[in-house]
């Protein structure tokens, strides 16, 4: 879905600015409610996203949860108590969530500009410098930090002091989604996806290519119909890397070859997940498909709601978990797509030290996906609210 066009770093971007989709969302569907769910605290990270389409996802590690707003505030919350381990105001417009690994959280600008901090201490490491913004989470692992700029590269910084060791660079289309996939870790790869309908599986050492594999191809008489941005991080399970792309397919590609294992004529950019031999994905309808692991074959699908402007999906258990731009939390049994509960993330009063502000009506939508850890669930918000779930069966 295409809600809200802007100009940006030269190239038409399209943002979902917006709050509300443009296709009328469907009514919450009723359900027989199985789980309960329990808010254990809530806080509030700097002014959220300020209104703007930005996936800032949280990063989870060391027991703590590492978060970030669009006005420059990194925060290192403790992950059982909500208490703040320390905070940074980096005095800078932050743009893309939060990398954490090897005792350190990184961050990025609208500006390209990446910042290192000490986990621990939230002390300032260093600043490195990319060719555009950044709109997605970096990649840290012991020796090189991955970063996907808006203008399609993806960088390799030193993880020591910031400074490029290699780029990976290919060809934009002049129209893509707002929004950039994240870089994910596997093999030593960083795999990727990227607004031209491909993937690619980079060496974190080198910067060489390993592979490419087409998710979509662009096809058409106009930019927008040949837009195929793979928007939403690739997910990688078992030897195989899952993707979707916006006007595109969902596939499957072997990590080692990039090989195709299988493909699907099912749409999406909002993200996938995948657990115990199944494939979720939310398609750009903001339909729910369960799909075979293993061959691609359709399990269930769920379409009740549809246009809700759902988030990626995350597994916890039996469950599945999406939230939409309503700020509710959708419970749904994995195996059988059955809504089993719903959870308003803003139906509870702020606790009473929580910081001015958080009472007043925030923006309700979250695009980041749930943050699954342990027997606990994560859920950062536009307006900035972090909270922490458990969620308990309940019913017959």
């Amino acid at each position: 879905m295409i809600r809200t066009a802007l100009v940006a770093a030269g190239s038409l971007l399209l943002a979902a600015c917006g709050s509300t989709p443009v296709n009328p969302p469907s009514p919450l569907p009723d359900y027989k409610d199985r789980i309960t769910t329990e808010t254990q605290w809530k806080t509030r990270i700097g002014r959220g996203t300020e209104g703007d389409h930005l996936r800032l996802a949280p990063a989870v590690g060391d027991g703590a949860i590492f978060a970030t707003s669009r006005d420059g505030v990194v925060r290192a919350v403790e992950a059982d108590s909500g208490l703040t381990r320390w905070e940074r105001d980096l005095d800078a417009r932050l743009t893309g969530g939060t990398g954490y690994g090897n005792g350190r959280v990184v961050v990025a600008t609208g500006d390209g500009e990446v910042r290192a901090l000490d986990a621990e201490t939230g002390e300032r490491l260093w600043r490195g410098q990319v060719s555009a913004a950044v709109l997605s989470a970096p990649a840290v692992t012991e020796s090189v930090i991955a970063v996907h700029s808006s203008d399609g590269k993806l960088f390799g910084l030193n993880a020591d002091d910031g400074n490029q060791r290699w780029v990976y660079d290919r060809t934009v289309p002049s129209l893509t989604l707002r929004g950039t996939s994240a870089p994910r870790i596997a093999d030593g790869y960083f795999v990727d996806g990227f607004g031209s309908g491909r993937i690619a599986a980079i060496d974190g050492r080198s910067g060489a290519v390993e592979w490419e594999a087409a998710v979509a191809t662009p096809s058409g008489r106009s930019e927008l119909e040949r837009m195929v941005d793979v928007d939403a991080p690739p997910v990688v399970a078992n030897g195989t890397v899952y993707a979707a792309a916006y006007q595109g397919r969902t596939i499957a590609v072997d990590l080692d070859t990039g090989d195709t294992r299988w493909s699907r004529e099912i749409p999406g950019h909002a993200g996938v997940a995948v657990a115990g031999g199944t494939v979720y994905v939310v398609d750009s309808e903001d339909r729910l498909w369960a799909l075979d692991a293993r061959g691609g074959e359709t399990l269930w699908r769920r379409d009740d709601l549809a246009y809700r402007s759902l988030s990626a999906p995350a597994v916890k258990g039996d469950w599945l978990l999406v939230a939409d731009y309503e700020g509710f939390l959708h419970i749904l049994n994995r195996q059988e797509g059955h809504l089993v509960g719903r959870h308003d993330l803003h139906a509870e009063p702020p606790a009473p030290d929580e910081p001015d502000g958080l009472s007043r009506k925030p923006v309700r939508s979250v695009l980041a996906a749930p943050v699954v850890v342990d027997e606990a669930v994560y859920i950062l918000d536009r307006a900035g609210r972090l909270q922490r779930l458990t969620l308990t069966p309940s019913g017959d």
